[in-house]
């Protein structure tokens, strides 16, 4: 299923605060096994934020962070693993989630 996700260079991720507002960060990131993956230290504010909070959006978006196209509704899985060196955010099908990056 082709989104305007495909071909995107940069995401920008939004995840929610514990007081429920919305910080998006803009993300590089890549194709990888027909997802899009970033990839991001465990000691983030925003995979912390998507421990604490599994509803996401993702929207295609420049460098900067500017919106290229629309918001695209999600959730989040953190995977908490000692084996696991980076997690990544793997968005598919409308679904978002962290997920090992050595698998």
């Amino acid at each position: 299923m082709s989104t305007s996700l495909d071909q995107a260079e940069y995401i920008s991720l939004r995840s929610y605060k514990r007081d429920g507002g919305a910080v998006d960060t803009p993300v590089w990131c890549a194709p990888l096994d027909d997802k899009l993956v970033i990839f991001t230290l465990r000691e983030t504010y925003k995979v912390k934020r998507v421990q604490r909070n599994p509803k996401v959006q993702v929207a295609r978006c420049d460098v900067r962070g500017g919106l290229l196209g629309p918001w695209q509704e999600g959730t989040c899985r953190a995977v908490d693993e000692p084996n696991v060196k980076r997690p990544r955010v793997c968005v598919a099908d409308g679904e978002v989630r962290l997920e090992d990056a050595d698998r």
